[in-house]
């Protein structure tokens, strides 16, 4: 948390364990500089200018430490003399500004009140701040270990002593420390209890000062398991080096802006810090009036300081319990996973992008990570609404029944409280919109929407119907997850077969369920405004149905059961559908299919529920019509959603229902059903099926009815409506007539007047009024039969071709005939449009059909001709064609160049002419930039993939696919003067060309050296190809050999440095740093190309994925004696780097995967690779490897147990939710192996964590 938006970034930890008063304040000499006091160094000069000093300032000029120097003054004066003299430079000035001290001393204090201050300070400016203070001065300093609290200053390495003679007994030489820490250690004890007990801050220390040295280096062992406080030191930013000092003495360092030379970047914040701990009650009354404020208004900082309040027990409780309840905005501010939801629009109405990241981000937010292949989010910031360190856990409440196991996943205190809140901003826009993206809810959550619901303020009819909705879908969808009901029922039914019980799990199975989600092309930020005036614009409440499962089909004497239970299960989801966001764009399938292409596609589970119960009925009407009869007969004919076009369905098989009760069914459905245009055809054939069983009246009712016509639209003017009105009506009795069922004389006499009501009716609408109007979809079929077209005379065969090409959308098929003459008798369809250009008539539609489909095998003299006329075509339909041309010169040239060398050179130089003279963007590549999950796969122009999709791309290829050399040689002439032609295509064609020949470099190195050699200047970083030469190389099937690797090897290095002019693409990258892991081995008896002190250099100046590829590299490798030996444990001791920030979780995982593939080295690999070792999460699979016996894993914590223990150890970390699942079999099977590990720090360590 930052105090102040400028200030540094405090860890929540370590302000909580302020708060707690486990913290103790380490405070060097950079806390008394402001009252004018010199710093160590300082002291030394102050010193030797006073004692003016000639040996011991030798010892200041050779820059010896400041230890050493003191150490040469006591030998030059006298420990006395010096003491003195150091009692007179420290003397506490008039007028000290002592703010800085009673900073650190309020910050010291505990819930006692009563200050904990360590120094390395001789001054005597605490006592001063505060003169209760009391002192500890060696050697009498607190016993910790004998429960002894600090109540007061400890001055470490002395006081300042008024005494003129005696010795002050200050800690300055080299000699004074190492008595301190080493000899006698008293000093080296006290810091080691201290560091046991508190969490400790150094305040006014730099990295190197010679204190530090000896205080902190003692304490940075890893093979300390009694040392579990952190150590935290405010260091300025911007220093590589000084941070990492501190994290090699085990230190935290929390970088700080300095701002000036007073360093008021730091103190400003820590004044704040004890402002707020002086009086912590107004500080939490402060925050909680911020988070009255909507979060969007606040600065990221403001954001960070509500989000340190909730983040504890008392907070979250004060957060809640304010008399306002803060807006439900801060849910987005919490919640991790709505911080970093990708960036998208406000509102479909507009395109104005937002990200929430920077709405709602707190001031510590790492940056969003690329997002993953295939979508998902990694959230790598705080997520103050899951579990975190500090809150309780109830694990004795685990029981399999009884009162206490419905309260084993009872909430935190701090979540309950967060709970709470959200109970009382459930009515808001922003926490409907929250709770629709997330379908999972805590049991206690749910008690607190349950609870506003039941007994709490009331809610707007619209907001209380949603929660409703939401409780019922959390719920049922927490009893069945992954929708697998249904399969669970067949598995019943395959043991059990259709038992009473077995339909009860059915009719459960069958039963629908709410989901809620947020609303389609959404904001990824909570509506506001006019878009959340309404709750349909705020979420959608949907109606879904457990999957059917296949082979779930009920015999024969269960059908009428079964489908009674779908019916049932159709009646609930009718009436959930009408409390639904749906109602309003429902339809259902039709139950009459017409069997045409496209009609039925993958229809959604509420539409196949429909259809099964469709078939159950059909089934159930062939054996038992009369429990048939008896189904439809509970039928609601008026229900708008499932049951009145079942109704209809029925009523089309005449033995089911009776003329009369079909009659009087239909007349009574309302208006808006009965010209439902979704039932249109259900209706019609239900009445084609009963008409000629109607008594006359029954058919003049319905006619009548027909004849009123439909009820007017919404803002449909008076005479849109009579026209439309009378053209439906018109079609409706037409279609009758058209299928043999008779009108009454006086409904026929009026037919001509209704369809002339529209001039443009024609019997054709009648034919098409029982279409469903349902969805269609599917593949367009092309069909490319010629249809004759090689029948008819030359000057009519495109006139003819351009008749027959119909493109009939319904039926889902292009009719191309001459995409069939093209494959027939390429030769006719060339002379055709031959014969046309003559006219300067080139139409475009056919020459893509002539390139496109242009046949395998044409005769050499054919493939020339064709290729001269490309050549030949006006520069408009060149410019279309001209990716097609070069795709066909790739596929077709080679075959005449073969017949004819000279001919088909001709032939392709008449084309690459063409390309030489083309404007630049003309030769782009045919292909945009490529993503998966919207992470770009390359950016570059002149990537592999651009190249290969790209007219250069294909000329290069054609001319490589006639080069089939039996033995190394010149490279052929024809061939060495076309590929620098293509060297030279304007635009990126050069460069994909380029890119096209360096992929094939190691081939042609070794068929073609001395050409090669002569390629090799492309590589050259300033050359203009060297970026698209560069991506070939590195996306090669095979890596290149040492002597093309030493010629090419300052560019190599300099790329994977980053110091070239332009930058790779990443797998380009992450190829390259592969070659340049090969190149470190040296091959028959030579020095590698590449050194494993260059490599270092390269892997420090690389990211973290280019040192990842590059441990993936050895992991893959197979581990012989001799990669082992010249390759992979040479790299790891020599290679790798050795500092600490390049020992990531991620270079862990790969290291761990090189003592996976270890075998009998599997000790050995575990050595080598520790120190570089760091925790890493959800190591599942390579537990589980470890762990497995036989040919799926190795098997070592049963073969090398020791060594396996060692492993998981430096692997897993303490953070229990990232443990590998089968940790506890693992140390247990540790355990059993080798007995005595069980006494170890690292068995108990991690068998704790699996507790």
């Amino acid at each position: 948390m930052r105090f102040l938006a400028d200030g540094p970034d405090i860890p929540d930890t370590l302000i909580e364990a302020r708060d707690l008063g486990e913290v103790v304040f380490f405070c060097g000499a950079g806390i008394s500089a402001p009252s004018g006091l010199p710093d160590f160094g300082g002291l030394a000069d102050a010193l030797l200018d006073r004692l003016a000093a000639q040996e011991s300032r030798t010892a200041r000029v050779r820059q010896e430490s400041l230890d050493r120097v003191f150490m040469a003054m006591v030998k030059e004066f006298g420990g006395t003399a010096v003491d003195r003299e150091m009692s007179r430079a420290l003397r506490t000035p008039r007028g000290a500004d002592l703010r800085f001290h009673r900073a650190a001393i309020d910050l010291s204090r505990g819930v006692d009140g009563v200050a904990k201050i360590v120094t390395t300070n001789f001054d005597l400016l605490f006592e001063r701040a505060d003169k209760g203070l009391r002192a500890y001065v060696p050697p009498t300093l607190p016993d910790l270990a004998q429960l002894q609290p600090i109540q007061g200053v400890v001055y470490l390495h002395g006081r300042v002593n008024r005494a003129e003679r005696a010795r002050a007994g200050y800690i300055i030489t080299s000699a004074d420390f190492g008595r301190a820490y080493l000899a006698e250690g008293w000093a080296a004890r006290f810091v080691r209890a201290l560091s046991e007990r508190y969490t400790i801050v150094l305040l006014g220390y730099s990295a190197n000062d010679p204190p530090m040295r000896y205080l902190l280096e003692g304490l940075n062992s890893r093979d300390d398991p009694a040392r579990r406080s952190q150590i935290y030191a405010f260091a300025p930013e911007g220093l590589a080096a000084d941070d990492e000092a501190w994290r090699d003495k085990g230190v935290i360092p929390i970088p700080y802006c300095p701002g000036d030379r007073q360093h008021s970047g730091l103190w400003n914040s820590i004044f704040a810090w004890a402002e707020t701990a002086r009086d912590p009650d107004a500080w939490r009354a402060r925050l909680v009036a911020l988070a009255q404020r909507q979060p969007a208004s606040l600065q990221p900082f403001e954001r960070g300081q509500v989000a340190h309040l909730v983040s504890t027990r008392a907070g979250a409780g004060a957060f809640a319990g304010a008399t306002s309840a803060p807006p439900a905005e801060w849910l987005c501010v919490f919640d991790g996973f709505s911080r970093y939801a990708r960036p998208g629009r406000v509102s479909w109405r507009d395109g104005v992008q937002v990200d929430p990241l920077e709405v709602f981000g707190l001031d510590n937010d790492p940056p969003r990570p690329d997002p993953r292949p295939g979508g998902g989010i990694d959230v790598p910031g705080e997520d103050l609404l899951g579990w975190r360190r500090g809150d309780e856990s109830w694990p004795e409440r685990m029981r399999l029944s009884g009162y206490r196991a419905e309260w084993s996943n009872q909430l935190p205190a701090r979540l309950y409280q967060l709970a709470r809140w959200f109970g009382l901003v459930m009515d808001q826009p922003a926490a409907i919109w929250w709770a629709a993206g997330r379908p999972f809810a805590h049991p206690g959550l749910i008690r607190e929407i349950d609870y506003r619901l039941d007994r709490g303020a009331a809610l707007a009819p619209e907001v209380r119907q949603f929660w409703r909705c939401y409780l019922d879908a959390v719920r049922a969808h927490a009893e069945d997850v992954h929708d697998l009901r249904q399969y669970e029922v067949l598995e019943r039914i395959k043991r059990e077969g259709w038992s009473p019980s077995v339909l009860r799990e059915l009719e459960r199975a069958l039963a629908p369920a709410f989901t809620i989600e947020r609303t389609t092309l959404g904001s990824p930020i909570p509506p506001c405004g006019e878009d959340a005036a309404e709750l349909r614009h705020v979420a959608t409440i949907k109606v879904a149905v457990s999957r059917w499962a296949d082979g779930l089909d009920p015999p024969p004497e269960m059908l009428a059961e079964v489908t009674r239970l779908v019916r049932d299960s159709l009646k609930r989801m009718a009436a959930m559908i009408g409390e639904s966001t749906m109602r309003l764009f429902w339809s259902t399938p039709t139950l009459h299919p017409t069997g045409d292409r496209g009609e039925s596609f993958d229809y959604d589970r509420q539409a196949s529920h429909f259809l099964k119960f469709r078939d159950l009925f059909d089934a159930l009407a062939k054996h038992d019509p009369d429990a048939a009869r008896y189904e439809v007969a509970a039928w609601d004919s008026s229900d708008p959603i499932f049951f009145a076009k079942l109704f209809l369905y029925a009523s089309a098989k005449a033995e089911l229902v009776d003329a009369g009760t079909f009659a009087r069914q239909i007349l009574a459905m309302p208006d808006a059903l009965w010209w439902e245009g979704n039932m249109s055809r259900e209706l019609l054939l239900a009445l084609r099926a009963q008409w000629p069983r109607l008594p006359e009246r029954m058919r003049r009712r319905i006619e009548v009815r027909i004849l009123r016509g439909r009820p007017r639209y919404d803002s449909e003017s008076r005479a849109d409506y009579r026209r439309g009105k009378a053209a439906w009506s018109a079609s409706w009795l037409r279609w009758l007539e058209l299928h043999g069922r008779a009108l009454s004389p006086a409904t026929a006499a009026r037919l001509p007047a209704l369809q002339a009501a529209d001039p443009r009716w024609s019997d054709a609408w009648a034919w098409s009024a029982d279409d469903s109007l349902g969805s269609r979809g599917g593949f367009i079929e092309r069909v490319s039969d010629s249809q004759g077209l090689e029948e008819a005379p030359l000057p009519s065969i495109l006139a003819l071709a351009a008749e027959l090409s119909t493109d009939d959308h319904r039926q889902l098929r292009d009719y191309r005939p001459f995409d069939g003459l093209v494959a027939k008798d390429p030769f006719k369809a060339l002379a055709a449009l031959r014969l046309v250009a003559r006219r300067k008539e080139f139409p475009s539609r056919f020459w893509h059909s002539l390139v496109d489909n242009w046949p395998e095998g044409a005769p050499p003299r054919l493939v020339r001709l064709m290729a001269l006329a490309l050549a030949r075509l006006p520069q408009e339909m060149f410019v279309s064609l001209r990716h097609g041309i070069a795709s066909w010169a790739q596929k077709h040239l080679p075959a005449l160049m073969r017949t004819n060398l000279d001919l088909g050179l001709a032939a392709f130089d008449a084309i690459v002419a063409r390309y030489l003279g083309a404007e630049p963007e003309l030769l782009h590549s045919g292909i945009g930039m490529g993503s998966v999950g919207g992470v770009p796969l390359e950016r570059s122009e002149v990537s592999l993939m651009k190249a290969i999709n790209s007219p250069g791309g294909h000329l290069a290829q054609t001319v490589l696919a006639l080069l089939e050399p039996a033995a190394p040689d010149a490279m052929p002439d024809w061939a060495a003067r076309r590929f620098a032609h293509l060297l030279t295509l304007p635009g990126h064609g050069a460069g994909h060309a380029a890119c096209v020949l360096a992929r094939h470099f190691r081939w042609f190195d070794y068929w073609f050296p001395d050409w090669t050699r002569s390629l090799s200047p492309i590589f050259a970083l300033d050359n203009p190809l060297a970026e698209a030469a560069w991506h070939g190389l590195a996306l090669a099937p095979d890596f290149i050999g040492d002597d093309a690797g030493r010629r090419i090897k300052p560019q190599l290095i300099a790329l994977l440095r980053r110091t070239a002019p332009f930058a790779l693409d990443d797998e380009a990258h992450k190829r390259l740093i592969g070659l340049m892991v090969n190149l470190t081995l040296g091959r028959d008896g030579k020095r590698a190309v590449i050194g494993f002190a260059e490599a270092r250099r390269v892997l420090i100046a690389t990211d973290d994925e280019g040192r990842v590829e590059a441990l993936g590299m050895l992991a893959r490798t197979k581990q012989t004696d001799e990669m082992w030996t010249y390759l992979i444990r040479p790299f790891l001791l020599e290679a790798w780097p050795r500092q600490l920030r390049y020992q990531t979780g991620n270079t862990a995982r790969q290291l761990a995967q090189i003592a996976e593939h270890a075998e009998a080295r599997f000790p050995e690999v575990v050595a080598l690779i520790l120190p570089f070792l760091r925790p890493v999460a959800h190591l599942d699979t390579f537990a589980y490897r470890i762990k497995k016996q036989g040919e799926e894993g190795k098997g070592y914590s049963v073969d090398y147990p020791a060594d396996t223990l060692t492993l998981l150890n430096a692997l897993v970390g303490d953070d229990r939710q990232a443990q590998p699942w089968n940790l506890r079999e693992l140390v247990e099977l540790i355990g059993e192996a080798q007995p005595a590990l069980r006494q170890s720090d690292p068995w108990r360590r991690l068998k704790a964590l699996t507790q």
